[in-house]
């Protein structure tokens, strides 16, 4: 379906700074300006193809961003953070070294392979009813007040349970996962104090994981833990540790991003409820909704790599060691990849899709997952609610975190 001006709005760049370049402090300086996402402030750099703030260069062109995540040359900064820090525990460098998420190289593509034969679309749907089922189960209990806190009381409950049901985790071992999940990710952004309790993190999931996974294969079932150990590709299997590490990977990256990706959805269709009025008219367009709601508000609005070597990119010199910052919700915003891109709108189908999922070798393993959770949460939502409205003022997590509302107080009709 084509867009046309009845379906789409324009969304207000709200708290958007002056246009001047953004302070010398890299990434966190590009980010942190005015107090709602990035993703609202997106159209002041679009004239522009790189920013040098003195301590990172950042990307803001779509070829140059899919350039760099194909090269091999560039690898995670974060990680190279970790393996040069003379202060962090070796134990955790080697631990992280094992994450599928830090692995590079020829081991990296071969654990890629034979996961996603646990991973594919068609596994993913198979798992659709559960997450139907865990979506209705939290908002039966609010869908006769009127009013909630969309975040607090239905969707940051969400993926958790619907991520332990698909991997084949018991329900009573949810809450393991609960206290578990943010030390997991806290050193990504929190630097060397937050690596002990990450390592302590990492240290149960894992023994959590042997268990589960020694349990798992005396009784192998539709769930993906079952799917890995599974996985086979000419002859080659996934070992034990590689299972558990990647199964680990899947659950806890999947939590912040999924309910951060659904309320910044419902933040914007209380900004524009004709978009909304959409959706419940024709559900096939659930899908492109979300694809709409990754383009525009991406969690995750930049990735980060370091260059190895010196290289040349598009013409472009990038020195070794230079921390390269690629800011994927500009590139989202491409006027050449998506006409009017500043427009919220849930028709669009454009020919190339947006880069939230990032790109290359480490284009996101769990998207197919992601993409499932996404529609199922969202479906249930238009299906249960006729009209929303923000009810109260909407509170934003930090910038150097993922984006996305961690407050968002609504007043809804429930469908009958």
């Amino acid at each position: 379906m084509t867009s046309t001006a009845a379906a789409s709005t324009t969304v207000p760049a709200t708290g958007a700074p002056s246009g001047d370049p953004p302070p010398a402090s890299g990434r966190a300086g590009f980010l942190a300006a005015g107090d709602t996402p990035f993703w609202l402030r997106v159209p002041e750099f679009r004239d522009r193809r790189t920013i040098d703030t003195g301590s990172a260069l950042i990307l803001l062109r779509p070829d140059d961003c899919a350039a760099v995540l194909r090269d091999a040359r560039f690898t995670q900064w974060n990680m190279a953070q970790v393996e040069r820090n003379p202060q962090i525990d070796p134990r955790f460098v080697e631990r992280r070294r094992q994450a599928f998420l830090s692995m590079e190289g020829l081991d990296h593509l071969r654990l890629r392979r034979l996961a996603m034969v646990a991973l594919t679309p068609a596994a993913m749907n198979a798992q659709r009813a559960r997450m139907r089922a865990v979506m209705d189960r939290l908002i039966d209990p609010v869908i006769g007040a009127g009013r909630m806190d969309a975040v607090k009381d239905v969707l940051v409950h969400y993926p958790l349970p619907v991520i332990c049901a698909v991997l084949g985790v018991p329900d009573e071992d949810i809450p393991f996962f609960a206290r578990t999940a943010e030390d997991w990710v806290r050193w990504m952004w929190g630097g060397p104090a937050a690596v002990p309790a990450a390592l302590a993190a990492h240290d149960a999931m894992d023994a959590y994981m042997t268990g589960l996974i020694a349990r798992r294969a005396q009784a192998l079932g539709d769930d993906v833990i079952s799917g890995l150990i599974r996985a086979e590709l000419e002859g080659d299997r996934l070992t034990r540790e590689e299972v558990i590490h990647t199964a680990a990977s899947l659950i806890v990256p999947g939590l912040e991003t999924t309910y951060s990706t659904l309320g910044s959805g419902l933040y914007l269709f209380t900004q524009h409820p004709e978009q909304w009025a959409l959706l419940a008219r024709d559900p096939s367009l659930i899908p492109s909704a979300v694809e709409e709601i990754l383009r525009f508000a991406p969690v995750g609005p930049t990735l980060e790599r370091i260059a190895n070597e010196d290289a040349q990119v598009n013409g472009l010199h990038i020195a070794r060691d230079t921390h390269v910052v690629l800011a994927l919700a500009s590139v989202n915003r491409d006027p050449e990849l998506f006409p009017d891109p500043d427009r919220f709108d849930v028709t669009r189908t454009p020919q190339r899709g947006h880069m939230t999922f990032g790109g290359g070798r480490h284009l996101c393993l769990g998207m197919h997952m992601a993409r499932a959770e996404l529609q199922e949460g969202l479906g249930c939502l238009v299906r249960r609610l006729a009209r929303i409205e923000l009810d109260g003022p909407v509170t934003w997590s930090a910038p150097l975190g993922f984006q996305g509302p961690r407050a968002l107080p609504v007043r809804f009709t429930a469908r009958a």
